[in-house]
């Protein structure tokens, strides 16, 4: 269980390592003292093991060091993640203010299109027209000269016979 428990631990809390060392040493440090008696003639051992201890102190603030060093190039990443994640934000967001806009445009080119497909079939139904009027205009205009033909011929046959 206290296997498990530390393993949690060192998952949850990245900064607990030197912490963890701290506890470690002086749990062997009590571990080695076993009781005031004893620890009289082990002076020179006593020396030896603060000389371990203050070593493992000066290795326990490095390392709290090189993960405080390793925490703010993190935290300066993350700055410049969030940057880029805003400056991608901004760009997506041009982007679609630039897809609605070609959106507009393309709806404005159908419906100019639109009018236009009217607009050339409302010429054309006028040149119908106008066709059907050129087609009356030139038979109204044939049968008034084969009038004038007839008129004529009557005009001339009856002044030949006038005279003759």
């Amino acid at each position: 269980m206290f296997a498990h428990s530390r393993l949690r631990a060192e998952k949850d809390e990245p900064a607990a390592r030197p912490r963890r060392v701290a506890i470690w040493l002086a749990l062997a440090l009590v571990a080695g003292a076993t009781s005031p008696l004893d620890a009289a003639p082990r002076a020179p051992d006593l020396n030896q093991r603060l000389t371990q201890l203050e070593a493992a102190q000066q290795a326990a603030v490095a390392e709290v060091t090189r993960m405080t060093e390793s925490l703010r190039e993190l935290e300066q990443r993350l700055r410049e993640m969030r940057d880029l994640v805003a400056e991608a934000e901004a760009g997506r967001e041009a982007d679609r203010e630039e897809l609605r806009a070609m959106r507009e445009e393309v709806l404005g080119l159908y419906v100019e299109g639109s009018s236009t497909k009217e607009a050339v079939r409302e010429v054309g139904e006028q040149v119908e027209t106008l066709s059907a009027s050129l087609e009356r205009f030139r038979l109204a205009a044939g049968i008034l000269v084969a009038v004038l033909v007839v008129i004529q011929t009557i005009g001339i046959a009856l002044g030949s016979r006038s005279r003759g």
